[in-house]
């Protein structure tokens, strides 16, 4: 199947993009305490501009060193950052890819540990709920009127610096803009709050102070919450009036995320949720606004994102934790190499390893967080290997070794594939971890893996395979009390039913 609508350009202010496949910013921790772009940063990203996709925005960038959103964030409130944006820009142009840069400022998230002792600022004392233990100070109209030149001036580096656009963020009722503009928040009655068009000036003006700044032939998008999903929260008619004013005052197109850190489902949607979950708020806004937007969220297969566009639904579809997953993603799309596409199984290990500040992991992709893992090389000598078991370290043991060149036979016991993979995705709203499984299968049979299945790995045939190397890939099994396993009649473990092996009745 040909993806046509996926891979036409589109234009903003005359950047074309060369597909509707852009990138979110997304969390990694790749900066690192000291702010720069790092090599793994650029290597992350330049694979997946390698990759294929069409526009790139980076991870948040601080625009203010005094209330830095967190300690490892990326920074662009210096110019001592501008050399690492040009060499990251160059390398991602290399590829026909265009760059973004999403500025932010911490808000009532900007925790005073990290800070200095600088107390976070917001537009109300309010503690946020992911910094409860502080109440930020109530930022004056000299306060916020500061930020537009502070926000002015990160857009110009990242200009300096050779990036494409920049995008502001405004989502999810947290940071300095998007507690503004939240209603959940923002409780101010001064001209920057009280209602809709009280608490989106300070985004507005913000926007019209980056477009002074950076002139008429530079892009600029603001990431915003299609619906909050909250009681009390902004809702799509409000964002559309929004979305308006925003194009009014020079922007060119919405990054739509949706809800808030108060309900980090509708955030960071999880397996099990649908695909394309925002799509039903953008559909209200759709009909308000002439802005063009995107949006994120779960679209994770080809014709998924290719129909939303064809439908008119969107004009480009923001693919992040799908080319965490596989940096090829894009071209794999575009190509219709669908079985091709290492899966995304939404298993959040992303979001949960550059939560715990450490470098960011895939569950489905080592490569993310160590790129040697990605460069695999024929071996000097080819050797016989055989790898007992086919659970999905020995699917990619075996997988890697026969494309070294190695000559691979996999020993299963069972009559398929997949080890406690298996049993994993066999619980209610699991069933998408299969996909992952089923491309460790995939990899495994292109490599050209022999697989004896119900085959038991004993000491006479491993001798009448006559490896040169074995590796035991058996798994884990559970450690039962002995209780359970004198056999006690109302007690079976959650594997026999996943398997299928024992019923648990009613």
């Amino acid at each position: 199947m040909k993806y046509e609508y996926l891979g036409k350009p589109i234009t903003f202010r005359g950047m074309t993009v060369k597909n509707r496949i852009f990138l979110p910013p997304m969390k990694t921790n790749y900066a690192g305490f000291d702010h720069y772009v790092s090599e793994q940063m650029m290597y992350y990203l330049e694979s997946m501009a390698k990759g294929g996709i069409g526009l790139i925005t980076t991870e948040a960038a601080e625009v203010d060193g005094d209330h830095m959103y967190d300690p490892t964030i990326l920074g662009i409130w210096d110019d001592k950052f501008i050399p690492g944006l040009t060499e990251l820009a160059n390398r991602i142009h290399k590829y026909d890819c265009k760059l973004s840069v999403q500025l932010i400022q911490g808000g009532p998230f900007a925790n005073s540990g990290y800070n200095e002792g600088r107390m976070p600022m917001s537009s109300t004392p309010m503690a946020h709920v992911w910094n409860p233990m502080e109440t930020p100070k109530e930022m004056t109209k000299e306060d916020i009127e500061r930020y537009y030149d502070l926000y002015a001036k990160a857009a110009l580096r990242a200009k300096a610096a050779g990036c494409d656009a920049v995008e502001v963020h405004c989502a999810h009722g947290h940071a300095l803009l998007g507690s503004f503009l939240s209603p959940i928040v923002n409780h101010r009655s001064d001209e920057f709050g009280g209602d809709l068009k009280g608490r989106a000036k300070f985004v507005i003006e913000v926007c019209k102070s980056i477009r002074e700044a950076v002139g008429e032939d530079f892009p600029v998008s603001v990431r915003l919450s299609a619906d909050d999903l909250e009681e009390g929260g902004n809702t799509a008619e409000d964002v559309a009036f929004v979305c308006e004013w925003l194009r009014e005052v020079g922007v060119d197109y919405i990054h739509f995320s949706n809800g808030t850190l108060y309900d980090v489902g509708s955030l960071l949607p999880p397996t099990g949720k649908p695909n394309a979950l925002n799509d039903f708020c953008t559909d209200e806004i759709r009909k308000h606004t002439t802005i063009p937007f995107g949006t994120v969220g779960r679209i994770k297969t080809p014709w998924v994102a290719d129909l939303l566009i064809k439908e008119g639904r969107m004009d480009m579809v923001y693919v992040g934790r799908a080319n965490i997953a596989d940096p090829e993603w894009s071209n794999k799309a575009l190509e219709d190499r669908t079985d091709d596409i290492r899966a995304c199984i939404g298993c959040l290990w992303c979001l949960v390893s550059s939560s715990l500040v450490i470098p960011m992991q895939c569950t489905m992709n080592p490569g993310v967080e160590n790129y040697k893992m990605d460069i695999i090389e024929k071996a000097d000598t080819k050797k016989k290997v055989v790898v007992i078991g086919a659970g999905p370290a020995g699917l990619e043991a075996a997988t890697t070794a026969a494309k070294r060149g190695h000559d691979v036979t996999v020993i299963e016991k069972n009559y398929k594939a997949g080890g406690q993979f298996v049993l994993a995705s066999m619980p209610p709203v699991k069933q998408e971890l299969a996909t992952g499984l089923k491309y460790l299968i995939n990899e495994a049979n292109k490599a050209g893996v022999t697989f004896l299945y119900n085959t038991e790995a004993t000491v006479e045939l491993v001798k009448e395979l006559n490896p040169d190397e074995i590796i035991v890939a058996t798994g884990a099994k559970p450690k039962m009390p002995a209780w359970i396993t004198s056999k006690h009649p109302n007690v079976v473990s959650a594997w026999d039913i996943l398997s299928g092996a024992e019923h648990p009745g009613l």
